[in-house]
């Protein structure tokens, strides 16, 4: 009996040209770890500059609390 790290009770009951040989896991972004840090950090200020950029939110009716400290304005 032919052993699947997937399921080793069934791997011999196809043919090796019918199962799929593809490796485990998510495939990669970015062909190496320089260019996934540089779009890392490319994002991360991205955030940053949207979070500066987002209006205020400001409500007397709303509770506000579960919003970051960052969004909530001061009440008019």
């Amino acid at each position: 009996m032919a052993q699947d790290p997937q399921d080793p009770g069934t791997a011999d009951l196809f043919p090796p040209e019918i199962q799929p040989k593809r490796p485990r896991g998510r495939p990669r972004l970015h062909p190496d770890a320089k260019t996934a840090s540089r779009a890392a950090s490319m994002a991360y200020r991205e955030r940053r500059k949207a979070r500066r950029e987002a209006p205020e939110v400001a409500s007397a009716i709303i509770d506000l609390s579960a919003l970051p400290a960052w969004k909530v304005g001061k009440g008019k």
